[in-house]
């Protein structure tokens, strides 16, 4: 049966959720990170372990189990712009409203850098949909690494910008 009240926490990561999360990772959230691994022949989840504990990391609980991580590193170049990132579990999509209230509260918490973004492999149609109704922009132009199409999302983080239907207004050379 379902649940009428559901239980959504958004707590602070520990090394245990992250652990936890990549035991219970959604199949398009593997897929992925197996793309990217492929792609920039690193380990992402060695790396992850390592970048943890430099950075803020929120776990999303619904009913005392983790629907998702997510984080937000300065980027190794302009440290004025952030890498975000989020992995989730079946729960992910199946509570799709909560994790849609959560990533936009978590965007919110991080209003300290000029830009978040990242990239995502072309192929994610539903996942660049989402992110659309997030407000990020989706630049035009694809960029290959490995034989895979990526293209970048990103937003503007100031309150004060400009903003189109989608987002923060961005400039694409």
């Amino acid at each position: 049966g379902s649940n009428l009240l559901t239980k959504v926490e958004l707590l602070p990561s520990t090394r245990a959720d992250l652990r936890n999360l990549f035991r219970h990772m959604r199949p398009s959230d593997i897929r992925e990170m197996h793309i990217n691994e492929l792609s920039f022949k690193s380990d992402i989840r060695m790396a992850m372990m390592a970048d943890f504990d430099q950075n803020d990391c929120w776990t999303l609980w619904i009913n005392d189990e983790i629907a998702c991580l997510g984080g937000i590193a300065p980027h190794p170049i302009d440290p004025r712009c952030g890498v975000i990132w989020l992995l989730g579990t079946k729960l992910a999509d199946i509570y799709w409203r909560e994790m849609t209230r959560f990533c936009k509260r978590f965007i919110d918490l991080n209003r300290t850098y000029l830009v978040i973004g990242n990239i995502l492999p072309s192929t994610e149609k539903k996942r660049m949909k989402w992110l659309l109704h997030l407000g990020f922009d989706i630049a035009p132009e694809k960029a290959e690494f490995s034989g895979v199409d990526y293209v970048r999302f990103e937003m503007l983080c100031p309150d004060a910008a400009p903003k189109t239907e989608h987002g923060s207004v961005m400039e694409y050379p």
